[in-house]
């Protein structure tokens, strides 16, 4: 039992496996309790920008899992998933795998309302461009990367070819990757054969 004196990295490493076996057996349920443990690890001096991404991961997560008729449910999930995600860009304005997320989160906001696009487009651009620089070789980079021009009309400059390349990079350097600190960010493998299938 996790209480709220639990140290945070506890909360993230139970909070990961809980977000693992989310993802792999579809549970949203599983994604609930791991942004819960995410949410009260925030409460710690210690990983809070961490902290702050893996809940903007879990709600990036859990909002696949959302009918598309929950429209309300989903734009709040993601306005919460956004704050989060500015706040772990401010907290360390170096982690990539935020930046990148946030990439992620305006993609799937836009793809709620097309019209946010042209508000949130510069924002998402910048944000991606931000993951790039920070962490070229990052797999989940190449990912979101991938998944904007996947979900980008060609109308707009999308292109699923591009998208597969980008995909079939992520999962090169994915393969090639090692995370030594298990509460640093380490998925991405999957996805990207799953997005290459």
């Amino acid at each position: 039992t996790y209480t709220a004196f639990a140290p945070a990295d506890s909360l993230i490493l139970k909070g990961k496996r809980l977000l693992t076996a989310g993802r792999n057996t579809g549970s949203p349920d599983s994604l609930r309790r791991a942004r819960a443990l995410f949410v009260q690890a925030t409460g710690s001096p210690e990983h809070q920008a961490l902290a702050h991404y893996y809940v903007g991961l879990a709600d990036y997560r859990l909002n696949n899992h959302l009918p598309d008729d929950a429209e309300e449910k989903r734009e709040q999930l993601l306005e919460h998933a956004t704050e989060h995600l500015k706040t772990a860009t401010d907290l360390d304005s170096t982690m990539a795998d935020a930046w990148a997320l946030l990439t992620g989160v305006y993609g799937q906001r836009k793809g709620l309302n097309p019209m946010q696009g042209m508000l949130l487009g510069g924002d998402a651009d910048a944000a991606l461009d931000r993951a790039k620089t920070l962490s070229p070789e990052n797999p989940r980079v190449w990912i979101i990367d991938g998944t904007q021009d996947y979900f980008t009309p060609s109308l707009f400059g999308g292109d699923k070819e591009r998208a597969l390349r980008k995909f079939e990079k992520a999962a090169q350097l994915a393969a090639q990757e090692t995370v030594e600190d298990p509460l640093r960010p380490s998925w991405g493998h999957a996805e990207a054969y799953a997005w290459i299938g």
